[in-house]
């Protein structure tokens, strides 16, 4: 099982639901906060990118727990343009407790806009839009990109220290 950070898209219920083909309710997210990483808005995109910067901080929600299935999947719709990396993240509801969890992190191609972007904007303003958008990228996944992402997975959670 593997525990994820989510500080985009990921955040919103329905775009968990339509990523991993089954509900993960907001009661099942728990807020966190990821240090020494700063979130901006991708450009000419309606999604974020996570990139180290000392001293900055992103807030978002661990989903614990997450299947083989569901870590192939998120890599898939996450691209070749996001790195899994396994940082630690303080998780809000438990008094400032630490954890390890997967996050997405941008690569140096990802084009970096704006330093601010928000869930609550992206809801008013993208989310209709960004369905039909992540939908098309879904359907463009074929089942050897994920049996080969699975077998990554596989591989990190079988091998101790592999990241």
């Amino acid at each position: 099982m593997f525990d994820f950070f989510f500080y985009g898209t990921l955040v919103d219920a329905d775009v968990r639901r339509l990523v991993l083909g089954r509900e993960v309710p907001d009661a099942a997210v728990h807020p966190a906060e990821l240090a020494g990483f700063q979130r901006y808005a991708v450009q000419d995109q309606p999604y974020p990118a996570a990139v180290p910067r000392p001293g900055a901080t992103i807030d978002g929600v661990i989903m614990p727990g997450a299947s083989l299935s569901d870590a192939a999947k998120l890599t898939c719709f996450e691209g070749a343009d996001y790195e899994a990396r396994l940082c630690r993240v303080t998780r809000s509801a438990t008094g400032g407790r630490d954890q390890e969890a997967w996050v997405f992190v941008a690569s140096d191609r990802v084009p970096r806009g704006a330093p601010r972007w928000s869930i609550d904007d992206w809801r008013a303003q993208h989310k209709p839009a960004f369905f039909e958008i992540a939908a098309k990228w879904l359907s463009e996944i074929s089942d050897a990109h994920v049996s080969a992402a699975e077998a990554l997975w596989r591989q990190r959670s079988e091998t101790p220290g592999a990241r």
